[in-house]
């Protein structure tokens, strides 16, 4: 039962690119900015599937992160 968590969390970048999913890589991303904002920004141009900050948040410099898509045709921008 020690693993129970494993079954609720959210994909890593690696499982979504494994399992087939297309990532587009945002970099200079600011501080500011949460998973949620990255997802909702790109779901006005595109079916976005995730969005996921990553980096450098606890030193306050700018991030990158990854927008997921079902498609390949989808992240073509």
């Amino acid at each position: 039962m020690a693993y129970w968590w494993w079954w609720w969390r959210e994909p890593s970048i690696y499982e979504m690119a494994e399992a087939g999913y297309t990532l587009l890589y945002v970099g200079d991303i600011e501080p500011t900015v949460t998973d949620s904002v990255l997802f909702d920004a790109f779901s006005q141009a595109s079916q976005v599937s995730s969005a996921r900050v990553c980096g450098y948040s606890i030193t306050n410099r700018s991030s990158y992160g990854y927008v997921g898509f079902h498609h390949s045709r989808d992240g073509n921008f």
